[in-house]
């Protein structure tokens, strides 16, 4: 693949091109070194990029070889979690212990109708949400030597495959280390807004480099199942609407069609039956300044195939259906029984209609 900066997205111009959400199981040797750097255990770094070079290549062959078209590193360079992965590249933070019963993570309407069948999960599954992130200090962007990593990783594996281009998901603002805590800014809002305005670097990073960077915002939607109750419809709706303000602020000054934007409800293999309605967060999220935005139900619940929809300035929102057969591979966690080769290929055969970058009308 020949990455031009500022091109154009790829648009399905003579056919449908493929494309996922992003994020891929990682292999059990480059698991064994992020758990130590989560850990903060000492580990051989020179090692670890060497196992994380390979792991990337690899992942990527396996993308282009079963005819994906618009392929990612599968964030294999992340710790922590997709959205817990911004506490090694934003200064500000700091880690604490959380005091008894004081993890969010362990909360919300869902967790509270199925607690026996939680404690069951959290048992058996890795609980991401360990110690409480506090904003202590400014909020800087720090992260450009990993980030580069992983953008190198990535470029030199796509120089081998022909594929039409790739994309790095990254964490959204309202999605950067959430729960976190404020001792620092004035107001919760000042801290979001210094989050977004210090991601602005990652994402700018990511498409100079030749890159499609994709935002994923699932806090977008998975924060009404911690909002309502007691909180209302329109009170999560204003708290959407604000976080779609300081998404558009943080990607101000960027190309738009090297922006793709993702909204889910989540990737735990839980009964999610507090969600709010699909088209809930996606009224909103429609005024995000991206090109595409991607609106996936992932359970049986919320399982669908939506019509595409217009949405303000000659953007998408296009639903995606899921059959149930792909609910777990697609998303389960590293510990997955489901072989690796069969999960790409699952999430291949899970995504017939694919992607298309749009501008202005829908496809025939």
């Amino acid at each position: 693949m020949r990455s031009r900066r500022r091109a154009d997205m790829k648009r399905s111009t003579d056919r449908i091109l493929t494309t996922h959400v992003g994020s891929l199981i990682r292999p059990p040797a480059l698991r064994e070194f992020l758990a130590k750097k989560e850990a903060g255990a000492p580990f051989d770094r020179a090692a670890y990029a060497e196992c994380l070079k390979e792991s990337v290549a690899e992942v990527v062959r396996r993308q282009a070889d079963i005819g994906l078209d618009v392929i990612s590193d599968g964030e294999f360079g992340k710790a922590i979690s997709w959205a817990q992965y911004p506490l090694f590249r934003l200064g500000g933070f700091a880690r604490r212990p959380f005091k008894a019963g004081g993890n969010p993570f362990t909360r919300g309407v869902d967790r509270t109708r199925f607690a026996e069948f939680y404690a069951e999960l959290d048992s058996r599954d890795k609980v991401e949400t360990v110690l409480d992130s506090v904003a202590v200090g400014p909020i800087t962007y720090t992260g450009g030597a990993e980030l580069g990593q992983d953008i190198d990783n990535f470029k030199a594996a796509l120089r081998a495959v022909a594929v039409a281009e790739g994309f790095l998901p990254v964490a959204a603002p309202s999605s950067v280390i959430p729960d976190r805590k404020n001792e620092y800014y004035e107001s919760d809002d000042d801290l979001q807004q210094a989050i977004g305005d210090a991601m602005h670097a990652e994402y700018k990073a990511i498409i100079d480099a030749g890159l499609l960077v994709q935002l994923d915002d699932a806090r977008a939607a998975v924060s009404y199942d911690r909002m309502v109750p007691p909180r209302t419809l329109k009170d999560y709706r204003g708290w959407l609407a604000r976080q779609v303000e300081v998404t558009n602020h943080a990607i101000s000054g960027l190309p738009r069609d090297r922006i793709r934007y993702h909204v889910c409800w989540g990737s735990w293999p839980g009964p999610h039956s507090s969600g709010s309605s699909r088209y809930d967060p996606v009224g909103p999220s429609s005024t995000a300044m991206t090109h595409p935005l991607r609106s996936t139900g992932i359970t049986p619940l919320q399982h669908y195939y939506g019509a595409v929809r217009p949405s303000p300035a000659h953007r998408y929102v296009r639903p995606r259906g899921w059959s149930r057969l792909c609910l777990f591979p697609w998303h389960r966690r590293p510990g997955s029984h489901v072989p690796y080769k069969s999960q790409i290929e699952l999430r291949a055969a899970s995504m017939p209609d694919a992607a298309w970058a749009v501008s202005g009308h829908p496809p025939n």
